[in-house]
């Protein structure tokens, strides 16, 4: 019963702590703060070896050559951020701390698409763009897509409805909408007046639309 208490304590103190370090702290940052820094604990910085950490473990840590994947809008940052100013910057603050961690080299990843729960997410992170251009080395590399296999009976050619006037507005198109400007389309749902599109904005985040309603311009 001591030893429950002993522990008890010592997590509470830890609690308090890191609640003294972070004036947002919510129980999910330290726990993943906790997580983290037992991994770090275990880490041998020695050992001749790609190291593999999430940004945060990376907190204090430089390295030769640092390589950041994922720079694409609704993973870095996250979907959830756009829509707070606040989280918004805290992703940005995050990015930051990865990219000052590279003592010679880094390297910064995105794809130009990505299949995630069924859908295309390509956008390119905001973050890249802030960066000073005449620092920046570019290179593009596409890889081979496999060709799409057909059950038998259907015809590629039928699918897309010619007559439906919405057939534009299809998965990897870019829009124009009045309010929340340019977007990429990730999803869509129904035909004609029922379609719905779900749309990732660089201003607005990612939107759910009714077609019908929302006065979109496709790009191109």
């Amino acid at each position: 019963a001591d030893s429950r208490k002993e522990n008890l304590d010592e997590l509470v103190a830890a609690v308090d702590e890191f609640c003294q370090k972070n004036d947002d702290a919510t129980i999910d940052m330290f726990l993943e703060e906790v997580s983290l820094y037992t991994d770090i604990d275990r880490w041998d910085n020695s050992t001749d070896a790609v190291t593999l950490m999430t940004l945060h473990s990376a907190k204090g840590l430089e390295f030769p050559a640092v390589f950041i994947s994922g720079l694409e809008e609704g993973l870095f940052p996250l979907a959830k951020s756009l829509e707070s100013d606040q989280e918004l910057e805290e992703e940005r603050r995050l990015f930051y701390v990865g990219i000052t961690r590279a003592e010679k080299r880094l390297f910064i990843s995105y794809a130009k698409s990505r299949r995630r729960f069924g859908e295309m997410l390509s956008l390119v992170s905001r973050f890249i763009s802030e960066l000073p251009e005449d620092v920046i080395d570019r290179e593009e590399r596409y890889a081979p897509r496999p060709l799409p296999r057909f059950s038998a009976g259907f015809d590629p050619d039928d699918t897309f409805d010619t007559d439906d006037e919405y057939c534009d507005l299809q998965v990897g198109r870019w829009v124009l909408h009045p309010t929340w400007g340019e977007g990429k389309i990730i999803a869509r749902h129904g035909v004609s007046e029922s379609t719905e599109v779900d749309v990732l904005f660089r201003l607005g985040g990612r939107k759910k639309l009714i077609a019908k309603y929302a006065n979109l311009q496709v790009k191109g």
